[in-house]
């Protein structure tokens, strides 16, 4: 056996990293859960806050493996490794090898502040997703009892780590009959899909207590009303494991990309670059340090929140029971 030498992170190379340790102290109003976040994030990978040793049985090499964060949204490095794990199990174990769509879900500029002001408010906009889908799908098909197959994740940011709440869908193009069977949508209905999408939306979140009926008719009234669904041009096909894996990863993607940052220590400024903004008209935005910061911590969710869930053929119940019947039935045959 071959011993691959160990080469270890280098986490302070990161500007992320960077811009925390030299101006995290000066965000006004910090939480005690970002200044927890921050600190596990500024010790990850630094074997001065812990270690394991490990040892080669074949060649007696050691080395030590630094402990890492584990943190969502805020570390690159963590975040990543859970979205390769996570992706993989999406691909492979959740989704059934039918043709699927990546369906992103939008809402007006007008309310969006309202999800970040009260981000309890969040779990409204997986719930609308999978009622409007749902419900479009079963009329589509024709099938009043069929069920969808939705991995739903909800993105909180924009190019620019903007706050920008949207819904992203991975999504089986039909429904699954309660015996299995996969009835597969027509195409088009997507104006349909959006109208649907927003009454739900706005029907949630009158019953939430956060919008009144004349906000509601107001929005209602708009000739654009900014409510909108992208479902790409064609679905992926039934057996393109690989690029349900590729829309999974991107489901749970990081809300910044380490190479669109460059830190400017000497004037704590930072410039993030991205596509060319419709509204701004160009393809950077600056910041200084502590609203970078500030535009960061935005976007890393609560601890112990999921960032996606399973709806309909996908849900942990369906998928349980499915495993149970399999496992009596194949019981029975012993």
């Amino acid at each position: 056996m071959v011993c691959l030498r160990y080469r270890p992170r280098q986490p302070r190379a990161s500007p992320v990293w960077q811009i925390l340790h030299d101006h995290a102290a000066t965000v006004p109003g910090l939480s005690p859960a970002a200044a927890s976040a921050i600190k596990a994030f500024l010790e990850c990978g630094d074997i001065h806050a812990g270690f394991t040793r490990l040892h080669c049985p074949d060649c007696g090499h050691e080395y030590l493996l630094a402990f890492s964060c584990k943190q969502r949204g805020l570390c690159a490095s963590c975040h990543q490794r859970r979205t390769l794990i996570e992706a993989a199990f999406i691909a492979d174990e959740i989704c059934a090898v039918v043709p699927h769509r990546h369906l992103v879900l939008t809402l007006p500029r007008l309310i969006r502040p309202t999800f970040k002001f009260n981000r309890a408010l969040l779990d409204e906009l997986y719930h609308a997703a999978h009622s409007a889908i749902a419900a479009w799908l079963r009329h589509r098909t024709g099938q009043p009892d069929g069920q969808p197959g939705l991995v739903v994740a909800v993105q909180t940011f924009g190019d620019f780590l903007f706050w920008h709440p949207h819904v992203h869908v991975l999504a089986a193009a039909g429904v699954f009959t309660p015996n299995g069977d996969f009835h597969l949508v027509p195409p088009g209905g997507w104006q349909e899909l959006a109208e649907l999408w927003r009454h739900t939306v706005l029907r949630r979140l009158r019953e939430a207590g956060t919008l009144s009926d004349g906000q509601i008719a107001k929005l209602k009234n708009w000739h654009h009303s900014g409510f909108s669904v992208d479902a790409g041009e064609v679905p992926l096909a039934a057996d393109d494991a690989a690029g349900r894996r590729r829309l999974a990863e991107y489901l749970l993607r990081a809300p910044f990309s380490l190479e669109k940052i460059t830190y400017n220590a000497e004037s704590s400024s930072v410039l993030y670059r991205s596509e060319r903004h419709w509204r701004t008209k160009r393809n950077f935005e600056v910041f200084s340090a502590t609203q970078f910061i500030a535009a960061l911590l935005d976007q890393i969710p609560p601890k112990g929140v999921p960032q996606v869930r399973y709806y309909g053929w996908y849900s942990n119940k369906s998928r349980g029971l499915r495993q149970r019947t399999a496992g009596a039935v194949a019981g029975k045959t012993h």
